[in-house]
């Protein structure tokens, strides 16, 4: 016997009114999308209501649908429902301009700090505005997996990671194993269901951006700014809903790099200075994140910069002595 779309719902909402709701959404906005082109991830989740029984769900719980072959876009839909969960009510939506990418992107970072940092702890939402955050991943939502659905009860960073051709991949892994550690030692780390390296790479790489995202927006003398870009309309009307917990809403904010950060000149000079057949050069040092002096997990931003070094240019000769 068929189920009905109610019936499906139920099994998510475990309440007819709130199925009959996701119904009469998903009939009056879902229904325009018609190619997977033009699936607006964030666009959808802004209109996707939140379900604090999803919230407290594993991504497996999607499994049920796939597997009883129920209508493709009604699986897109429930994948949706299950996206906006893990966001909260009052979702936040990080949209990165090209020169934070590339910040992020080069910004020397070795060791995980031993604390979440604020912004992970309510899980986070990355987007770029523009292009792609790395290789072929242009969205990132990270989320705290609820404990007690593994065998093991230790707590555990979600991690979906949206591509250009609007399919998903996904990944999860143990907090303890990462918090604290150096960022070389995430290749021991196990990204639940994946195996080969190839598999495990960007769920490496999406981490250690989440982290270096979070940081560099709580640094002092951090490069970044944020702008409150959009609002949905409660929270327009009504600012104090923020404070409201079951108040339901989003804000998407744009974030940029400070102007004097993209206009410090720091090219590269060359010098004819001789000393001991070393030549005086200017080299650049890339810009990294340094812990504060007797502090636990509070970063200082130090912005790349040119500084001298004497080098020995052309060959080198090596004597080997064998016995």
């Amino acid at each position: 016997m068929l189920m009905s779309k109610w019936e499906i719902l139920d099994i998510y909402t475990s309440d007819r009114s709130i199925s009959q709701k996701l119904v009469n959404d998903y009939e009056k906005f879902f229904r325009k999308v018609v190619t997977r082109e033009e699936l607006i991830l964030e666009e959808i989740l802004k209109i996707t209501p939140f379900i604090e029984k999803l919230a407290k769900e594993n991504i497996s719980v999607i499994d049920k649908i796939y597997k009883n072959n129920f209508p493709n876009d009604l699986n897109v839909y429930i994948t949706y429902l299950f996206f906006r969960s893990k966001l909260g009510r009052l979702m936040t939506l990080n949209l990165l301009t090209q020169p934070v990418i590339e910040k992020i992107n080069t910004l020397f970072f070795d060791l995980f700090p031993s604390e979440i940092p604020n912004l992970l702890k309510n899980g986070i939402y990355i987007q770029s505005k523009n292009n792609v955050l790395f290789d072929d991943i242009v969205k990132i939502i990270l989320y705290n997996e609820i404990p007690g659905l593994y065998q093991q009860e230790d707590n555990r960073f979600g991690l979906i990671l949206w591509k250009k051709d609007n399919t998903f991949i996904y990944s999860s892994m143990v907090y303890s194993t990462i918090l604290g550690s150096f960022a070389g030692d995430l290749n021991n780390i196990d990204f639940e269901g994946k195996t080969s390296n190839s598999n495990i790479e960007p769920f490496k790489k999406a981490l250690i951006f989440c982290f270096v995202f979070a940081i560099i927006l709580e640094a002092e003398n951090t490069p970044t700014s944020v702008k409150n870009s959009n609002k949905s309309e409660n929270i327009k009307k009504k600012e104090s809903l923020i404070e409201n917990k079951s108040a339901e809403g989003w804000i998407e904010r744009t974030i940029y790099i400070n102007k004097k950060y993209l206009s410090k000149d720091n090219k590269l000079t060359h010098t004819t200075l001789y000393k001991d057949d070393k030549v005086l050069k200017e080299v650049k040092v890339s810009a990294y994140l340094r812990r504060k002096p007797h502090s636990k997990d509070e970063y200082i931003y130090i912005d790349s910069f040119t500084s001298t070094r004497w080098v020995i240019e052309g060959n080198k000769k090596i004597t080997y002595y064998l016995e």
